[in-house]
């Protein structure tokens, strides 16, 4: 089984050599199964569209439904004697060789191979632990630490805080640590993996396959080298463009690119976000306009659980300190929906560069690793 993260990059070719590399050591196509998770942007984007006719026909694609209780098995129990339960492909499966891209912006989710499988293609209780343990922004990052707690008052972090020990003292609701996502992929026997680099514009600088402790260490070391991108002051305005196919421009890409931009910024500066971004925003997204205040915002995410936390949660971190503007395919209402500023075209775009003292621009912003360093 091939288990495809879905940030992966030109996926279509990693594909293409994979399966020809597997049929061509003796396994038939026929018992290779691709496993994606279940999304309208995905579904759209076949990766086995480059394959010969033969293999194509042969290869069986399958998307993951987290809340669909036949499509699960269960594993084990974790430390905390909670079940765990995995897409029922994945336990039945000889051998499963996750896909997936390289980690850039670890804050958002859990990095690395073993989060590909948990909670990626476990059941939606799962899934949504692991958004929980995702709302409170500077307890993901502790080099950040300070300076997100900085955009509240002492009693505003002690009342999250507790929220927090209150979330963990609960199984219902206790975050998934990595550490667990890592037991998984103990239990599941999971040794070999594929990793992508990504490169500008949708493009792919390496793949690295081999043991999972190895390749990430590397791929790491790679990532580092082409994605940190010094930039020496905080700047008034932050342009951040998501580039890709659609399965690029989604919300948590959105929140990957705020993630970037917000050390680069200046407090009361501005951040725009270019993307052609189409998926209307969820639940999470739409309460951060209702809520009256951060930590009722908090409870309302740890509630919902849905997709879009992760880009809720940091969107929420992020536009305390900095007006959001937002260029996407989403219609005016749907943009002010979630309190950003409409922009409806590039030209916006220029004449808030224009305005602008000095302005910091990232590309490929979903991967973009800033490194702000002194002036001299």
């Amino acid at each position: 089984m091939l288990a495809l993260e879905p940030r992966v990059p030109a996926v279509e070719q990693i594909v293409l050599a994979a399966v020809e590399l597997i049929v061509a050591n003796g396994i038939a196509a026929s018992d290779i199964t691709i496993l994606q998770t279940h999304s309208e942007s995905l579904l759209r984007e076949d990766p086995r569209r480059l394959l010969p006719e033969n293999l194509r026909n042969a290869v069986v694609l399958l998307a993951h439904h987290p809340e669909n209780r036949a499509d699960l098995g269960y594993l084990g129990a974790d430390d905390q004697d909670q079940p765990i339960y995995i897409n029922r492909q994945v336990l039945d499966a000889d051998i499963v060789v996750p896909i997936s891209c390289a980690p850039t912006q670890r804050d958002l989710l859990y990095g690395g191979v073993a989060s590909l499988l948990y909670p990626t293609f476990a059941d939606s209780v799962a899934q949504q632990r692991c958004r929980a343990a995702r709302t409170v922004p500077w307890e993901v990052d502790p080099r950040s630490r300070e300076i997100q707690a900085a955009q509240f008052t002492a009693a505003k972090v002690r009342q999250l805080q507790k929220h927090r020990a209150s979330a963990a003292a609960n199984p219902k609701i206790s975050p998934i640590r990595q550490d667990e996502a890592d037991h998984v992929a103990w239990l599941l026997g999971v040794l070999l993996c594929i990793q992508v680099v990504p490169g500008p514009d949708g493009s792919v600088l390496h793949v690295l396959a081999g043991q999972i402790e190895a390749v990430e260490g590397r791929s790491t070391e790679l990532t580092r080298a082409a994605w940190q991108c010094p930039a020496h002051a905080p700047a008034e305005l932050v342009v951040a463009a998501i580039t890709g196919a659609d399965g690029q421009q989604v919300w948590d890409n959105i929140g990957r690119a705020l993630a970037a931009a917000d050390p680069l910024v200046k407090d009361g500066g501005a951040i725009a976000i270019c993307s052609e971004l189409a998926e209307p925003p969820g639940p999470a997204m739409r309460s951060i306009q209702s809520a009256e205040s951060p930590e009722q915002l908090l409870r309302m995410l740890r509630k919902f659980g849905t997709e879009d936390v992760p880009a809720a949660r940091q969107w929420l971190a992020t536009s305390g300190r900095a007006q959001i503007y937002l260029l996407s395919s989403l219609s005016e209402l749907q943009t002010e929906q979630v309190g950003a500023s409409y922009v409806a075209d590039g030209n916006e775009i220029a004449r808030l560069i224009e305005r602008a003292g000095s302005v910091t621009i990232l590309p490929d912003a979903q991967y973009a690793l800033p490194l702000l360093t002194e002036t001299e």
